[in-house]
């Protein structure tokens, strides 16, 4: 590996974390739906920034293209009632995602084309983990407000699957942090 990918392939890995970011931002925002709607248009952006690139694409890629962007809209159109947009970020952030993400994938394809896959994917994964260091750094770690309610709503005892982390403990173990910290609380309720 070239010291230019040694730098790029972690760079573009932190990027891939800052993109993963965005779409939290975006889904706080707006429900999954909207999110879903707009983040999709990314193949179509993909297709536009390859084409502004000198890439050609075929006629039936523009027409699948062209499909899908007319699948979005009509679903957007056909759920009208329950696409909530208060603010030109509700679509702001989606679509910001959708862009990034699409600028990662036409760098990716054409920087990494030489480098192995294991390669690529070991410095990309340090670069969001050091990305993702950073930022709990900076602005701590957050449990997630639904991490504890499925508990909640589903009262099912027996798993901790609910837990926040909770793939990283065996909830067949009997003693298990997090198993233990769900039955706890959920006899607390």
């Amino acid at each position: 590996l070239s010291r230019r990918d040694l730098l790029m392939l972690p760079g573009m890995g932190a990027f891939f974390a800052a993109v993963a970011l965005m779409a939290f931002l975006a889904l706080e925002r707006v429900p999954a739906t909207v999110y879903t709607l707009v983040f999709y248009t990314y193949p179509a952006l993909v297709a536009i920034l390859s084409m502004l690139l000198g890439e050609r694409l075929p006629l039936v890629a523009w027409i699948a293209i062209g499909m899908a962007l007319a699948g979005c809209a009509l679903t957007a159109l056909s759920a009208q009632q329950a696409l909530v947009i208060n603010d030109w970020l509700d679509v702001g952030y989606p679509l910001m995602n959708a862009a990034s993400y699409s600028v990662y994938l036409v760098i990716i394809e054409k920087r990494t084309t030489h480098v192995s896959g294991v390669a690529s994917a070991m410095l990309g994964i340090t670069g969001s983990l050091l990305l993702m260091g950073i930022a709990s750094l900076v602005f701590g770690l957050r449990v997630p407000a639904t991490s504890i309610s499925c508990c909640r709503t589903s009262r099912r005892r027996s798993t901790a699957s609910c837990c926040a982390g909770a793939p990283l403990f065996s909830t067949r173990r009997r003693g298990t942090e997090c198993a233990w910290m769900c039955a706890r609380w959920l006899r607390s309720t």
